[in-house]
C-alpha cells in the first residue's frame, strides 16, 4: 500500500485525501512569509495571514474599492 501511495503522489493529477470530506474547497488563512522590494514594500514584510495579501496588493496598486488612493498619490 505504501508503494502505491509513493507512486501515485508523483502524478500530475494526484489529490491528497482530505481529513474531513467537504463539498467545496476551503481557504486555510494560514500564516505565510512575505517579502518585497520597491514601492509599498513596507506593507509586505514578515509573516501575515494569507487572506490579507490580496487586499494589500489592491491598496498598493491603487485599485482598492475600500480605500481611496487620492490622498496617497505623489505630487509631480
Amino acid at each position: 500500500m505504501a508503494d502505491a501511495l509513493i507512486k501515485s503522489n508523483d502524478e500530475v493529477g494526484f489529490k491528497w485525501p482530505s481529513t474531513s470530506p467537504l463539498k467545496s474547497e476551503t481557504h486555510g488563512a494560514d500564516d505565510v512569509g512575505i517579502f518585497a522590494r520597491g514601492p509599498w514594500a513596507h506593507l509586505f514584510t514578515g509573516v501575515m495571514e494569507e487572506n490579507v495579501i490580496p487586499h494589500l496588493i489592491a491598496f498598493a496598486a491603487c485599485v482598492s474599492d475600500e480605500v481611496s488612493c487620492d490622498s496617497y498619490q505623489k505630487e509631480a
